[in-house]
C-alpha cells in the first residue's frame, strides 16, 4: 500500500511539473518577443545584469 507521502507526492509532482513548464513558455514568449520587437538597445543592458 502507499504511504501519505507517497500519495501526496503523486498528487504534487504532475503539478509541479505543469508550472515549471508553463513558466518555461512564459520565458520563451518573452525572449520571441523582445526578438521580435528588435529591442536592441535592451540587450547590452540585460548583458552587463547577467555578467555581474
Amino acid at each position: 500500500t502507499l504511504s501519505a507521502a507517497d500519495v501526496e507526492y503523486a498528487a504534487i509532482k504532475p503539478q509541479k511539473t505543469r508550472k515549471e513548464r508553463k513558466e518555461e513558455e512564459i520565458q520563451y514568449d518573452e525572449v520571441t518577443f523582445t526578438v521580435n520587437r528588435s529591442n536592441a538597445h535592451q540587450r547590452p543592458l540585460e548583458d552587463c545584469v547577467y555578467s555581474q
